[in-house]
């Protein structure tokens, strides 16, 4: 008989509480210094629950945010009240107490103790890579991983097939979890994978419509765009994790610390199914991740690698907890990694105004300084930005317009290329519904001078680690 989930947690709920309230006081340190693309998802959440568009700005509709439940979920922290800088930040803090409870679960079945709960929670949570995805989709992504692994031990067949949905409308690569836990279900009792495809199909088909009919695509813009960036100075998702370490390289081997240890979490095994399923399930998926965001040759960003560098986290801790009999010796790894993490990634954000590991042009603060200017010239209704638009959207009044916002230019880049006719008629078909707005009239531009001709109305020299060299920007009248 299967005990009820509440019996796993333990009611030592002082300490439960003072370990999260520790994790949500350091977490603060990041708020505000979020990665350009957060506040890309933070200028959607903001549309959405002030004026009822989906888009960067109210008069458009657009579809350049990747994640539609995480745009979902931050319009309803936005709708009660926390202000919108803030929301990534609580948003984040709620999903580190989501994850310490369903891994207290986990920890309970394998381990009898309460022990892989607070090393990986912790673990996670000081993660630098994981960590400079604050705000968008990623850590997200791994809480509903996880329900998929407690549903399926479960058999709770309907609930995953509705976690799974939920994971597709996170990223659209939560596909691969969806075929992996089919796969497994169809070796053991076939008629349940039909429960498990039914209830993922109710979750994600109606977005799906909506998506398509509405917002004129069913995949999102930022598919296209990324394939279209392809790669950064011949660096391509393969190659990125050498990347970061060449411009982050306590960060990067922070972060990525324990995935050494997680091919050897094959004596996972020996704890029965749970342990089996916890290693296929989490390393299948990273696996099969890994390998088709390689086929596909996107840009190495580095949320990307959110979902290697968690099951590395959560394997790898599961692995030293299997490998020191000694529970001093077992804590000290954990904390050692935990602390090395936790202390780059404050480094970074009170030192330089940065996330530890990311791949802006200049810091949050720079941009919002670009963007008060602006505002400071009424004039100025639209202006074009040839770079990163997220941190400048969303802190400036007049509209910034690039392909994340004004879907005529991302409709000139897909569909005027030349590709097979069979691969043409199903992006045309994905484009069907597209509908575009008439851009009004505006003559300027916002980027890097050098790139950018016109009369120079205004100057800013920027300089963020992932581009050593200073760069000056200008605003200019075209």
């Amino acid at each position: 008989m299967r005990r009820p989930i509440e019996t796993y947690l333990q009611n030592d709920w002082k300490t439960y509480s003072i370990f999260l309230l520790s994790i949500v006081a350091f977490l603060y340190i990041f708020r505000g210094i979020y990665v350009d693309d957060t506040f890309i998802t933070l200028c959607y959440a903001r549309s959405l629950a002030r004026d009822a568009v989906w888009g960067m700005h109210p008069d458009w509709v657009s579809n350049a945010a990747t994640s539609p439940l995480n745009v979902i979920l931050l319009t309803g922290f936005i709708e009660l009240g926390v202000d919108p800088l803030l929301a990534p930040y609580v948003y984040t803090s709620v999903l580190a107490v989501v994850v310490f409870v369903e891994l207290l679960f986990v920890s309970q079945r394998l381990f009898g103790t309460d022990e892989w709960a607070y090393a990986g929670t912790l673990l996670l949570f000081t993660n630098p890579l994981l960590v400079s995805t604050m705000g968008l989709e990623t850590y997200l992504f791994v809480t509903l991983v996880i329900a998929c692994y407690i549903c399926f031990e479960r058999e709770a067949f309907y609930l995953l097939g509705a976690a799974c949905g939920l994971l597709a409308l996170t990223r659209p690569d939560g596909v691969l979890l969806l075929a992996i836990v089919l796969a497994l279900t169809l070796l053991r009792r076939p008629v349940d994978a039909l429960k498990i495809l039914a209830a993922a199909a109710a979750v994600a088909a109606p977005w799906e419509l909506v998506s398509w009919s509405y917002l004129g695509s069913l995949l999102p813009d930022t598919f296209f765009i990324k394939r279209m960036e392809s790669s950064w100075s011949g660096f391509h998702f393969p190659g990125g994790i050498l990347l970061f370490f060449l411009d982050y390289p306590a960060a990067t081997l922070a972060s990525f610390a324990l995935l050494p240890f997680a091919p050897f979490a094959g004596p996972l095994i020996k704890k029965g199914p749970a342990g089996r399923d916890l290693l296929l399930i989490l390393g299948g998926t990273a696996l099969l991740h890994l390998a088709c965001y390689g086929a596909l040759s996107v840009p190495p960003y580095h949320w990307y690698f959110g979902l290697l560098c968690a099951s590395g986290v959560l394997l790898g801790s599961a692995r030293l907890i299997l490998s020191y009999p000694q529970r001093w010796a077992r804590m000290a790894a954990v904390g050692a990694v935990s602390l090395f993490g936790a202390a780059v990634s404050a480094r970074a954000a009170l030192t330089t105004g940065e996330m530890p590991i990311h791949s802006n042009w200049a810091t949050a603060r720079q941009y919002e300084a670009m963007a008060q200017w602006i505002n400071q010239q009424p004039e100025i209704e639209l202006f074009r930005v040839s770079h990163e638009i997220g941190t400048i959207q969303f802190y400036a009044k007049a509209h910034a317009i690039n392909q994340f916002s004004d879907r005529r230019i991302i409709a000139e880049q897909v569909l005027t290329r030349e590709r097979p006719a069979a691969l043409q008629a199903l992006i045309e078909l994905n484009f069907k519904n597209l509908k575009t707005f008439e851009e009004p009239a505006g003559g300027h531009t916002l980027g890097v001078c050098e790139r950018t001709p016109g009369t120079v109305m205004q100057r800013w020299t920027v300089r963020a680690s992932w581009k050593p060299p200073s760069n000056e920007w200008c605003f200019v009248k075209n």
